[in-house]
């Protein structure tokens, strides 16, 4: 059964350098700031950081109470061997906002100026 859904997107155009380095440490894990330091190029920091903004807010968004009970970076997005993402969440933020067993999808795209995320939590019986 699917207890949330959450979405978001992001003009990457209101990104900059500066807004980056400003945020980072505020949404994205250890792990990921260090990806994000290797990344040279503008646009691909753009995409990299974008990504991993709009899949916390659309996490939040599908509890139906937004970001407010924990910090953005206290959960991540990591990839599969596939390079697949998907949400690193403490359980306790899981049991948190869904009482139950659930797993979480997500799907991360770049089209353009735009990145767009989505997750789904589903409940586990």
């Amino acid at each position: 059964m699917i207890l949330g859904f959450g979405i978001d997107i992001m003009d990457l155009r209101r990104l900059d350098e500066k807004k980056i380095e400003r945020l980072r440490n505020k949404v994205l894990t250890k792990g990921e700031n260090e990806q994000l330091y290797a990344i040279k190029s503008l646009k691909r920091k753009r995409e990299f950081f974008s990504g991993r903004y709009c899949a916390r807010e659309a996490f939040y968004k599908a509890t139906g109470r937004g970001v407010r009970d924990f910090e953005l970076n206290s959960i991540g997005v990591v990839t599969d061997e596939n390079g697949k993402p998907y949400l690193e969440i403490p359980d306790e933020q899981l049991t948190f906002y869904f009482f139950s067993n659930c797993q979480t999808f997500l799907s991360i795209t770049h089209d353009g100026e735009y990145t767009v995320a989505g997750v789904i939590v589903e409940g586990i019986e």
